[in-house]
């Protein structure tokens, strides 16, 4: 059977989720274990992550900084878009003056934040298939700063949707988060001794589908801390409201909930020391 090690952040951002994920790749295959890496869902700005979007656009496609990280650190059999299967880009918006924000619900993260692009990707039959999500309208007239030929280059080899509004990224995204996200993890846990799963940001379960994992980490700045995985489960899906996905439940809506079983210490530039890692390590501990 294939292990599963869910990681999640205590924080929203700069937690320092990838980074622990790739010092527990790297010990898992001094061990002998083959890892993969699978990042649910993700984004980045146009803008603000310039340089990883230069490097979406030369390959045409557009994946997660943080997958690319991993990629340059761990291989994998499988391409990034299938690590990666959904993946968002926010661009800023050409404006008059502060304060006068584009018409549109894709702006709803503020001006600097205009929803452009989603990629879905599904694994189907041995081969990955994308649909793109895409303010098609917002970009041709110019109401942000990233063009039509950017939008071009990476949607280069998917089927586009064209979306004006968050409701109906929101209703695509309902009726085919699950089975993309579900489809490309099958795959890749059908070949991988273990797959660490990134949750995004502070969330702390990252699709229904998936019912169970082996462990769990929750990581911050200094600090990782384990919790038991069927007690973490049940915590997310307890916590979940009606109409909101379950990777809308956070790491501060469970606190109260639960204790960890271990806390571990993470050295600056350095992660968890090779003693800490034997002991929390699935594959090495002495219970």
């Amino acid at each position: 059977m294939t292990i599963r090690i869910l990681i999640s952040g205590v924080n929203p951002f700069r937690s320092g989720k990838t980074t622990f994920a790739i010092q527990l790749g790297h010990f898992l295959k001094e061990q002998g274990i083959n890892p993969e890496y699978f990042k649910p869902i993700s984004g980045h700005s146009y803008w603000f992550h310039h340089n990883h979007t230069k490097d979406c656009i030369d390959q045409n496609e557009l994946f997660s900084l943080d997958a690319r990280r991993v990629r340059d650190e761990l291989e994998s059999n499988f391409p990034v878009i299938v690590t990666n299967p959904v993946h968002r880009m926010f661009a800023p918006a050409n404006i008059d003056k502060p304060g006068n924000l584009p018409i549109t619900s894709l702006a709803l993260a503020g001006w600097d934040s205009v929803l452009v692009m989603q990629r879905f990707t599904k694994y189907e039959n041995g081969k990955a298939q994308s649909n793109v999500v895409a303010a098609t309208e917002l970009v041709e007239n110019g109401t942000t700063v990233m063009n039509k030929d950017t939008m071009r280059n990476l949607t280069k080899d998917s089927k586009v949707v064209p979306v004006d509004s968050l409701k109906q990224v929101r209703q695509y995204e309902q009726r085919n988060f699950e089975d993309c996200v579900q489809s490309c993890f099958e795959a890749i846990e059908s070949e991988a001794d273990a797959v660490i799963i990134e949750s995004f940001n502070n969330s702390i379960w990252p699709w229904e589908q998936l019912k169970k994992v082996d462990q769990v980490f929750v990581v911050g700045p200094a600090q990782a801390f384990e919790y038991d995985p069927d007690k973490f489960s049940k915590a997310a899906f307890l916590m979940k409201r009606e109409n909101e996905p379950l990777r809308e439940v956070t790491m501060n809506r469970i606190d109260d909930l639960l204790s960890p079983v271990e806390r571990i210490e993470l050295l600056p530039n350095k992660g968890a020391n090779n003693e800490d890692l034997h002991r929390i390590s699935i594959v090495t501990r002495k219970d």
